[in-house]
This record gives structure tokens, sequence and C-alpha cells, in this order.
């Protein structure tokens, strides 16, 4: 019985991206807004991704500087949410610190 229902789950886990979230993107880079993930960035909102998916920016500083665009959230790289977002998202980009 017991080995059924682990089957069931694994299969389950297997077939579906059940904990991945497959309109959610994650960017970071150090210094903030900067490198390559901030041209993925501009091509991401050029191209009109950000109406689709949603994009969160791991920030290091002052979440406030930066310029709002739709579904684009500017998360502290060390909060609560920013750990769970890292095991639910898609698409990760990362440039100096491996999220």
């Amino acid at each position: 019985m017991l080995s059924g229902v682990k089957n069931v789950i694994k299969n389950r886990l297997k077939k579906s991206d059940f904990l991945l979230s497959n309109k959610t993107i994650l960017l970071e880079s150090l210094p903030d807004f900067a490198d390559n993930t901030k041209y993925v960035y501009d091509e991401l909102i050029r191209r009109g991704v950000n109406e689709k998916c949603k994009i969160y920016w791991f920030l290091y500083n002052d979440l406030r500087q930066y310029d709002k665009q739709k579904n684009v959230k500017f998360i502290k790289q060390d909060s609560f949410k920013a750990r769970v977002l890292r095991f639910r998202a898609k698409f990760i980009v990362d440039s100096n610190v491996y999220i």
C-alpha cells in the first residue's frame, strides 16, 4: 500500500512541474541592476514578456530606486519570499551570485 502511494507521488512529480511556476522569472546581479542580467531584463521588457510572466529581481540595496513595470517586482535577496521563489521559478538568470 505504502509503495503504491510512493509511486503515485513520484509519477505525479515527474510528469508535471508540480512546484514550478511556468510564468516566473528570477533575475539577480551584483551590483544591483547591472551586468548581463540588466540587458536580459531590458530585452524581456522590450518584447513584452512581463505582460505574460512575473519577473522578480533580487536586489541587495534600496528597492525603491528602480522604475516600476507591469508584473515586475524587486525583492530583497535575503528575504523569506526570495527563498520561496527560488524553488518555484521556472527560469533563473543570475550574474554574480548563484541563487
